[in-house]
Order: structure tokens, then C-alpha cells, then sequence
């Protein structure tokens, strides 16, 4: 069966997730639409490849654009939230060959983590300074 799980569901953005910084939020979406490609995605070799490609793409482009943003706002804890962003592309990498449902459950499980535990305490910081 490949990819779609019937117990599976798209992410939906809700606006409860937005920080506020459209450029972050936008690159968020997006990996909204990733996790949506996986889950629904068949279960060709190819596309498997081209997600894990697209999604280390993805990662590269927007932990470089958070890690710019948080350092020049002088974010006090920007080294510890640039090893979150190392560890999960490193995860992502051991997951390569794994089962599907390990590699769409990480992803679950760190999406919203990561936006509503480590994301949110950038925003809060950011809001501080205004």
C-alpha cells in the first residue's frame, strides 16, 4: 500500500500556529504541504526519493532563514535551537530506509513540537523587544 495510512490525516494550518513572522510562518505552511505529500504520496521508489530530497531542501532553506532571523534579533538561545535543527536533519537522514510510518510519525511528532514548544519561545522573545 505504500504511503497513505488510513489512519493518517492532512495537517491543516490553523491560525493558532502562526508566530507572527511571515517569512517563518510561510516556510511552517510548507511543511504542512511536505507532510501532506507523504501521507497521500504512492508508493513508488521515486517518490519516496524526491520527498526526502525536497524535505532536506526544505529544512536546509528554512533552519538558515530562522537561524539568520534569531541572531540578528540576538536571540539568547539560538545555539540550543540551532542543535534542535542539526538533530532533526540527522534524524531525518537515519530515517531514510526506514518504514514509512517511523518516518511520517517523526515528522508528525516534530512538527508541532517544534512550532508550539521551540518556534513559539521566538516569538515570545521577538514580542519582548517591541
Amino acid at each position: 500500500m505504500g504511503w497513505p495510512y488510513l489512519y493518517m490525516k492532512p495537517f491543516e494550518w490553523i491560525p493558532g500556529l502562526n508566530l507572527g513572522i511571515e517569512m517563518i510562518d510561510s516556510e511552517h505552511r510548507h511543511l504542512f504541504e511536505l507532510y501532506n505529500r507523504a501521507v497521500f504520496a504512492n508508493d513508488e521508489r521515486f517518490e519516496r526519493d524526491e520527498l526526502f530530497q525536497d524535505l532536506m531542501d526544505y529544512a536546509h532553506k528554512h533552519f538558515t532563514d530562522e537561524e539568520q532571523l534569531m541572531e540578528s534579533a540576538g536571540y539568547p538561545d539560538l545555539e540550543p535551537h540551532k542543535s534542535l535543527h542539526r538533530s532533526f536533519v540527522r534524524r531525518v537522514e537515519s530515517l531514510r530506509s526506514s518504514p514509512d510510518w517511523q518516518v511520517l510519525d517523526f515528522f508528525h511528532e516534530w512538527l508541532f513540537r517544534h512550532i508550539m514548544a521551540e518556534d513559539t519561545k521566538i516569538k515570545r522573545f521577538l514580542d519582548s523587544r517591541k
